[in-house]
């Protein structure tokens, strides 16, 4: 398996949706990365276009862009697992928060320094219906490679396709992410407050 850290990895594959453009009516799931891509890379370039290439700035506009694509809701409640029912409103809107703003800034940072040579993507059968799956094949700049599984979901309100896990090279994104917060969980012995605050932490390490 390839050596990246785990928050490479989810920011990594995010990124990557970012460059999948298949043709797709408007509705469709696949639509919705054509236009996310186009305003990602518009943004990408913006900033590597100026004097200093900032990554907080990025990461401010990418969470506009990402807030109505990636399911952050979901998201972070399947990262808490049990301990979502534990914590009060506050802390859940807390966690979501701090998640989402630590998820940009390593999303930022990957898409400033990493180089994407091609990008395959297996198409779905034409006379059967999309299930949530999205399978691509990646080769980077270094020639390194990466299966990625994307899943999505409809909203039940919206009925909008939003971005709820991810699969690189058979490693599940959300599970990992969900073992490190329990595992901060045990070092704070139970004090999901300090879990919250001190995520950021858990990020850069």
């Amino acid at each position: 398996m390839k050596k990246l850290l785990m928050p490479t990895f989810f920011a990594l594959v995010f990124s990557l949706l970012a460059v999948f453009t298949p043709q797709a009516e408007e509705s469709s799931p696949y639509a919705l990365v054509v236009q996310t891509s186009d305003r990602v890379l518009e943004a990408t370039k913006d900033v590597k276009n100026s004097e200093a290439a900032n990554v907080s700035d990025l990461s401010f506009k990418l969470i506009e862009i990402l807030e109505p694509v990636v399911d952050f809701d979901k998201i972070s409640k399947a990262i808490m697992g049990k301990y979502y029912k534990k914590a009060g409103p506050d802390e859940r809107e807390a966690f979501k928060g701090i998640f989402k703003e630590t998820f940009a800034n390593l999303y930022a940072k990957t898409l400033l320094q990493f180089d994407v040579e091609s990008v395959k993507v297996q198409k779905p059968e034409a006379d059967k219906p999309f299930k949530g799956k999205m399978v691509m094949t990646v080769i980077a700049a270094d020639k390194s490679t990466y299966t990625i599984t994307y899943s999505l979901r409809k909203n039940k309100t919206s009925q909008a396709w939003r971005v709820r896990n991810v699969i690189l090279d058979g490693i599940n994104l959300g599970l990992t992410y969900r073992n490190q917060f329990y595992g901060a969980v045990d070092r704070h012995q139970g004090d999901l407050g300090q879990v919250i605050a001190n995520w950021r932490n858990e990020m850069d390490g």
